[in-house]
């Protein structure tokens, strides 16, 4: 007794301080109890597995590429034309085509029915009952993708019967290079109709504007033909009578402006020599110009500016200077007359005059549309004349070295998922069906009580101590009316050896067997043995009733593992 530890036994009694709701452990001896039987239906699927994957048909996958050359072969940009009709062309060729939008189309039964009705005429003349739907056969068997930022296409198959790929993916191909060149034709004629219904439209319209123009113009006098100057394409500010009005008025003004201006010009004023500068061409301004010449050369040899040739020189320049100012004063006024004679022959009403000027904006207008109408079918009609490029294959259909079909791992995979889900439930149900205590959390909810200790049944030195710590701590003696209960089932022998260590610090009669619990008298407390996985759980119960109805309280219980 002097070699039993006094901390061993302070520990026993003070074991149970730990959480036993998520009990990891429990966990474990679960595994370790029924780890042949997971082990085996494991096994027994993952071999089913294997086999199963051996029995699959394999499933063979080609593939090609194409570029969806949409608007690069068609790009009308050599053609010298308004940006507007080459703009209007590339939307035609599908330059503008949203690309995802055309990759749904290649994917619908439109294009692809004659492929489908091929393979299933193949699979039939192979007598494989081939009732798929064509949408199904899509979302199964063809896989139609389109590289990021590019106009690559990645057209894939499957199928089980590796000689038909190749067929199959040559069709698509041929197909799909067909419909490029068919939907670029049926684009072009449904414009080639469309332009020519509204040429025949236009012309209508702009005969009729050009009409209602010429009827007004007659009908208040105004005559286009005069003064065609005003009405030049290169002159747009000056095509309707407004503007020509105004036009002459701002030519009047500084005619007028001009002439005052010469007129105020004295003719002993040294500004008389400027007049040069505004005449017309005449004979005038080379005689003055020579005379210039001459006393220029004069006054270099002479030296001397009163001698009397160059005064005559001078005095005929002056001569021809007022005969110029009143040459250059006629003009002016004859053309102040030309101007006035003009402006007079285009007052009109201001109503008539923004009347006319609307009519003649409009048939303008209609005559332009016409033109460019006209131009932007000629342009479509070269289009047409243009044999295309197809879509062009930046790689050939290849069929790949090894089958995508059955992942023979993935199955393998899934079979060991299955067999470890119905091996922890089988077990599981087994423990259930069973009804053997193995969980010390159901064991202590069944007494409401705490687990002191447990008790391994080959650990001798253990219960040696356990056998001092609870005659020492519980007061296990003579006297003392709480008994250790030993359920059934317990090994003969560890009970033998457990009875001789506790007869050491007491007397025999505090252990007291199950069996014998109902004839026993005086038993206040009692703490219960409980050979763990030994009994059934119903069995327990059975204890916890009978040691309720003698109104027997438990002060703990020991587990014997």
């Amino acid at each position: 007794m002097a070699n039993i530890d006094k901390d061993d036994e302070l520990n026993i009694l003070q074991k149970d301080t730990k959480d036993y709701d998520i009990d990891l452990t429990q966990i474990f001896k679960f595994f370790t109890r029924n780890k042949f039987l997971i082990i085996l239906i494991i096994f027994i699927l993952s071999v089913t597995g294997a086999l199963y994957s051996l029995t699959i048909r394999k499933t063979w996958k080609g593939q090609f590429k194409i570029v969806l050359d949409i608007g690069k072969q068609n790009n009308p940009s050599s053609l010298d034309l308004n940006s507007r009709f080459a703009s209007r062309i590339s939307s035609l060729t599908g330059r503008n085509k949203n690309l995802n939008t055309e990759v749904e189309i290649l994917k619908s039964p439109s294009v692809l029915m004659p492929i489908f009705k091929y393979v299933a005429s193949e699979k039939n003349k192979s007598g494989i009952d081939f009732s798929t739907r064509i949408d199904d056969w899509i979302e199964g068997n063809l896989e139609i993708k389109l590289k990021p930022q590019t106009t690559v296409l990645t057209v894939s198959y499957k199928d089980m019967n590796k000689d038909i790929i190749y067929p199959v993916l040559n069709k698509i191909s041929l197909a799909y290079q067909k419909y490029s060149s068919l939907k670029r034709e049926t684009d072009l004629d449904d414009n080639i109709k469309y332009l020519k219904k509204e040429i025949s439209n236009y012309k209508l319209i702009s005969k009729n504007s050009y009409n209602l123009l010429r009827e007004f113009s007659l009908k208040n006098d105004i005559n286009e033909s005069r003064n065609n100057n005003f009405f030049r394409k290169e002159n747009p500010s000056n095509t309707n009578i407004l503007a020509l009005s105004l036009s002459i008025s701002d030519e009047l003004r500084n005619t007028n402006s001009l002439i005052k201006y010469i007129e105020g010009i004295d003719n002993e004023s040294e500004e008389l020599k400027n007049i040069i500068y505004i005449a017309p061409e005449n004979d005038l301004i080379n005689r003055i110009e020579d005379i210039d010449i001459k006393l220029t050369q004069y006054k270099s040899i002479l030296k001397n500016d009163n001698d009397q040739d160059i005064k005559d020189l001078e005095r005929s320049k002056k001569i021809m200077l007022i005969a110029m100012k009143d040459k250059v004063l006629a003009f002016l006024k004859g053309e102040k007359a030309r101007l006035i004679s003009i402006k007079n022959s285009t007052k009109r009403p201001t109503k008539v005059l923004l009347k006319y000027n609307d009519l003649k904006k409009e048939a303008l207008r209609d005559e332009t549309t016409l033109n460019s109408l006209e131009r932007e079918l000629r342009v479509v009609l070269l289009e047409k004349a243009r044999s295309p490029k197809p879509w062009r294959l930046i790689t050939k259909p290849t069929i790949l070295d090894y089958p995508v079909a059955p992942n023979k791992t993935n199955i393998v995979f899934i079979f060991f998922i299955l067999g470890t889900f119905f091996g922890i439930t089988y077990a599981t149900y087994i423990e259930w069906k069973k009804d053997f205590a193995f969980e010390n959390l159901k064991i202590k909810n069944i007494f409401k009580s705490n687990i002191i200790y447990e008790i391994d049944s080959n650990d001798l030195e253990k219960t040696k101590i356990l056998a001092n710590a609870l005659s020492t701590n519980l007061t296990l003696n003579k006297k003392s009316d709480t008994k250790i209960i030993a359920l059934k089932n317990i090994p003969k022998d560890y009970l033998e050896f457990f009875t001789s260590n506790i007869n050491k610090f007491c007397n025999s009669e505090n252990i007291v067997l199950s069996d014998v619990l109902i004839s026993e008298k005086n038993v206040s407390s009692a703490i219960i043995l409980i050979p763990n996985s030994l009994v059934k759980y119903s069995y327990l119960k059975e204890i916890k009733e009978l040691l309720d109805i003698q109104n027997i309280s438990i002060k703990g219980l020991l587990i014997l593992n």
